[in-house]
């Protein structure tokens, strides 16, 4: 059960991250300003934590409880999971359920993929206390693919190869 909970902590950061976020944004009246401007920075970075950063710190851990590596998988999926059903859920108000589905798979979602993974791979050489080629390749692999699909001149190259994609799916 353990091993669940540290596995799924991404996500549940993400999520919390997420309600707070979704429920504060523009309301400003519904606290005072003081509290506003400290919980809405809170809850953006508590999504961008669970979605990019966690993975590694929770490798490390599921290493120390002696997860097996499905678990550790898990651990490494469990944010950008979770942001691909958020971002889902919330076009689904708005578009049809095939092209909320297709949102899912976002540049956001392929960042926070290989993101994740990269910082597994530097959790993975804070374990082992040593960085190995494979690990180092796919540490930068990860953050080939996080600059590639959303830094590189704003993500706007591969936004253009994921607009095709909607274009030849949804017409």
């Amino acid at each position: 059960m353990r091993r669940l909970l540290w596995a799924l902590l991404p996500a549940v950061v993400f999520t919390c991250g997420d309600v707070i976020v979704s429920l504060l944004i523009g309301r400003v009246d519904l606290l005072s300003a003081a509290a506003y401007h400290v919980l809405l920075p809170a809850g953006a970075l508590a999504r961008y934590a669970g979605m990019f950063v966690l993975a590694g710190p929770i490798w490390w851990l599921l290493r120390r409880c002696a997860a097996s590596r499905p678990w550790r998988v898990l651990g490494v999926l469990a944010g950008p999971t979770a942001y691909a059903i958020s971002a889902a859920w919330h076009l689904g108000h708005w578009f049809p359920t095939g092209q909320a589905l297709y949102y899912a798979l976002n540049p956001l979602t392929l960042a926070a993929i290989g993101s994740s993974t990269a910082m597994a791979a530097l959790g993975e050489m804070i374990w082992r206390r040593r960085p190995t080629a494979g690990l180092i390749v796919l540490s930068l692999a990860g953050w080939a693919v996080l600059y590639a699909t959303v830094l590189w001149d704003g993500g706007v190259h591969w936004f253009y190869v994921y607009q095709q994609g909607f274009a030849a799916l949804f017409g």
